[in-house]
C-alpha cells in the first residue's frame, strides 16, 4: 500500500547549476528499500570521466574497502542498511543514497526519496521472495488511490508538491465586530504528512 511516509521531495532553487563533475549513484534494481537476502548493486558514475578512474565508497561516512565503480551486495542483511556515497578520481563526492534492508513479508518500494518536482516516481508493492501479489490497493493520505488486480507497480509521471502536502488553508483571526482599520491576522497553513527526519 502507498504510504507517503516513503516519499521525500526536494525542490531546487531557481537557477541552480548542476555539477557534472559530481559522482552519482544508481541502483540495480532501482529501489532504495529491499528485502534481506536480495541482491542490490550500487554503481558510481561520473559523466565524461574515464572508466579506469579509482573509486572510493563510503558507508555511514566511513571509507569501505571496495575500490571499483560497482558495489555489489549479495544476500543483503540489515547491517548493509545505511547511507552510501562514492567518489571517483577527481570528482566530487556523490549525494547520499539511503539504502534500507527489511525483514518483512510485503514492502512498498520507491525509486528515490529525494527528487525534483516534476520528475517521475516509481513505486512497487513487492512481496518476499518475489511472490506474486494480487489485489494491490495503493493509498494516498489514508484514502484509496489506485487498484491493480495483478500489476504491483505504480508510476507517477510528474510528481508535484501535492503528493507531499494537502492543499493549504487560509485562516483569518479578527476582532468582533470587524471595523475598518481593525487588525486582521492571516495565516496560511498546511500539514506535513511525512514523519521522517531529514526532510528537504
Amino acid at each position: 500500500m502507498w504510504f507517503l511516509t516513503a516519499l521525500l521531495l526536494w525542490v531546487p532553487v531557481d537557477g541552480q547549476v548542476v555539477d557534472t563533475t559530481k559522482a552519482v549513484i544508481t541502483l540495480q534494481p532501482p529501489w532504495v528499500s529491499v528485502f534481506q537476502e536480495e541482491t542490490v548493486t550500487l554503481q558510481c558514475e561520473v559523466p565524461r570521466l574515464p572508466g579506469s578512474s579509482s573509486t572510493q565508497w563510503f558507508l555511514n561516512g566511513t571509507a569501505t574497502q571496495t575500490s571499483t565503480p560497482s558495489y555489489r551486495i549479495t544476500s543483503a542483511s540489515v547491517k548493509d542498511s545505511g547511507e552510501y556515497r562514492c567518489q571517483r578520481g577527481p570528482s566530487g563526492r556523490s549525494d547520499p543514497i539511503q539504502l534500507e534492508i527489511h525483514r518483512d513479508w510485503l514492502l512498498l518500494q520507491v525509486s528515490s526519496r529525494v527528487f525534483t518536482e516534476g520528475e517521475p516516481l516509481a513505486l512497487r508493492c513487492h512481496a518476499w521472495k518475489d511472490k506474486l501479489v494480487y489485489n494491490v490497493l495503493y493509498y494516498q493520505n489514508g484514502k484509496a488511490f489506485k487498484f491493480f488486480y495483478r500489476n504491483s507497480k505504480l508510476t507517477i509521471l510528474k510528481t508535484n508538491i501535492s503528493h507531499l502536502f494537502p492543499a493549504p488553508v487560509l485562516n483569518a483571526s479578527v476582532t468582533s465586530p470587524l471595523l475598518e482599520g481593525n487588525l486582521v491576522t492571516l495565516s496560511c497553513e498546511t500539514k506535513l504528512l511525512l514523519q521522517r527526519p531529514g526532510l528537504q
